[in-house]
């Protein structure tokens, strides 16, 4: 039998089972995770899509895609307006920065 402290591997079959096995076993994170974490996560994407999907009523699909479009642009409209509006900001900041920089040096 090898001594506890040696640097030796414990002997084949008693410790390192203990570990896997309880994991493997009563598998409680791998078993219960793959129940639990894949249905949600097949969820979600045919949550995004049944909009287009639902197929019978294509005409309201239309329209939804039609309003999502539309609603889309709008959003794409807004930040660049945003963006615009930043950056003239920005300008007019480094516009008083340069001025207020004159003014210093003039005093």
């Amino acid at each position: 039998p090898v001594s506890a402290g040696s640097g030796q591997p414990a002997a084949e079959g008693f410790p390192r089972p203990l570990l896997p096995m309880p994991r493997g076993r009563v598998g409680r994170s791998p078993a219960n995770t793959e129940g639990a974490v894949t249905p949600p996560a097949s969820r979600g994407p045919s949550r995004r899509s049944p909009p287009a999907s639902r197929g019978p009523s294509r005409r309201r699909s239309a329209s939804v895609e039609r309003n999502w479009l539309e609603w889309e642009k709008e959003l794409k409209l807004r930040e660049l307006e945003d963006r615009e509006r930043q950056r003239q900001h920005e300008r007019e900041e480094k516009e008083r920065q340069r001025q207020e920089n004159e003014r210093q040096r003039q005093h």
